[in-house]
């Protein structure tokens, strides 16, 4: 595979899969991305540089960074920003997503002061938005999962499912949906304090095909 010239002020910029990047950039690292065409393959390049700034480097600045990002030829793709959800207890409902990634944040919480409360929850990226009724209905129920329309569960996908699970278990959050396991992949279903279900997925490989394997 050929690799990516380097000045000699620059470091190395290695090769590395997408799960590793992924926890590099949960580890607080700051990301630089260095997309590189040549001879018709697309090469994903990028150099990491820890510092005291524990968050990660977000996409909006990895365009800012001018010639060390370049997208040549490559469309963006859809990607899911948010999910809606209207819950019981908002505050509950945070509890248990911190927990499932403590390194989750609270974007915004509009406290009490309006005519409803909401928050975001998550990471710059990606946040679940969180609503509490807007006309409260003391008769209002959860739908049952996988009978009436509407969505079953939010999938999660995790570095360490048994210390995930070893977390959510220790404050008492119980297993739902019993899934068997799988050669590339393991997954485990919780339930929240409302009864809102949450899958959890860890891939034992970086190589799509083996993630999305139905065999």
């Amino acid at each position: 595979m050929p690799r990516a010239r380097t000045s000699k002020s620059s470091p190395e910029i290695p090769d590395v899969g997408q799960k590793t990047m992924a926890r590099r950039l949960n580890s607080g690292a700051n990301i630089t991305i260095k997309v590189v065409v040549r001879e018709s393959i697309t090469l994903i390049r990028y150099a990491v540089r820890h510092s005291n700034d524990h968050s990660p480097l977000p996409l909006s600045q990895c365009r800012r960074t001018g010639s060390m990002f370049q997208m040549r030829g490559l469309a963006m793709l859809a990607r899911l920003e948010h999910a809606n959800l209207t819950v019981p207890d908002i505050d509950a409902a945070i509890d248990f997503l911190v927990t499932l990634e403590p390194r989750f944040r609270v974007r915004h919480d509009s406290g009490t002061s309006g005519e409803y409360r909401w928050a975001h929850i998550g990471t710059d990226e990606s946040y679940i938005a969180l609503e509490e009724p807007h006309r409260p209905n003391p008769e209002a129920q959860l739908s049952t999962r996988y009978s009436d329309f509407g969505i079953n569960h939010l999938g999660w996908v995790v570095e360490s499912i048994d210390d995930v699970c070893a977390r959510l278990e220790a404050k008492g959050f119980r297993e739902g949906f019993q899934s068997e396991d799988h050669i590339f992949r393991k997954r485990r279903y919780y339930l929240d304090s409302a009864g809102f279900e949450w899958e959890l997925v860890e891939y034992f490989t970086e190589n799509t095909e083996e993630q999305t394997s139905y065999v």
